[in-house]
């Protein structure tokens, strides 16, 4: 059978030689890592990785994370292929950046208005941080996100509303490719509320 791609999740209590145990139960069975995301979540550690394999299911990669990684909750599908998704020619990615002081609905709020407007989260990242000096909790959020162009604007004019909703700055900057060069005056390569 030919080679397929699988996305596995694991997770469970953070220990030395997870990624390891992982990465030796994959080689086992001749799987190849072709990307992964790893992370430290309070006592936990997660993980969600792209897996190559020559099967015709994931139960191969099942039965021996099983094996390496006991007590661990792992899952294993079939990944979609990227032309099983629908892209409009004139999507690109961008750059989004949120920091403020920590409050409930942050999240919510911004993803609400990627949603409406039919935004891809390719990539996202959270985390709360002290601010001593500040006299309170710092948030912050990093991801990469994909939209038609054309939305751009719409994209930043609901974006500043969360701005001002709680208090936080935005930034959202496309992702240029290749060769850092000056932007043209019209590129949406400007924060949404850089103060």
């Amino acid at each position: 059978s030919e080679t397929q791609s699988f996305v596995v999740s694991v997770a469970g209590s953070d220990r030395v030689g997870i990624v390891h145990d992982f990465s030796w139960a994959l080689k086992n069975i001749s799987a190849n890592v072709e990307s992964s995301r790893m992370a430290c979540l309070g006592g936990d550690f997660a993980m969600i990785v792209l897996v190559s394999l020559n099967a015709k299911d994931g139960k191969l990669i099942q039965s021996a994370l099983e094996s390496a990684l006991p007590g661990f909750q792992i899952s294993t599908r079939r990944a979609s292929s990227v032309a099983e998704r629908h892209v409009s020619p004139d999507t690109r990615e961008y750059e989004l950046y949120v920091e403020g002081p920590d409050s409930e609905g942050i999240v919510e709020a911004v993803t609400a208005v990627l949603a409406k407007k039919g935004a891809n989260i390719v990539e996202l990242e959270t985390e709360t941080l002290p601010a001593p000096f500040a006299g309170f909790t710092l948030f912050r959020m990093g991801s990469r996100v994909a939209f038609p162009f054309p939305l751009y604007q719409e994209v930043v004019t609901a974006l500043s509303r969360v701005e001002e909703e709680f208090g936080v700055d935005i930034d959202l900057e496309e992702v240029v490719e290749g060769e850092d060069s000056e932007e043209d005056d019209d590129s949406p390569n400007s924060p949404v509320g850089r103060h």
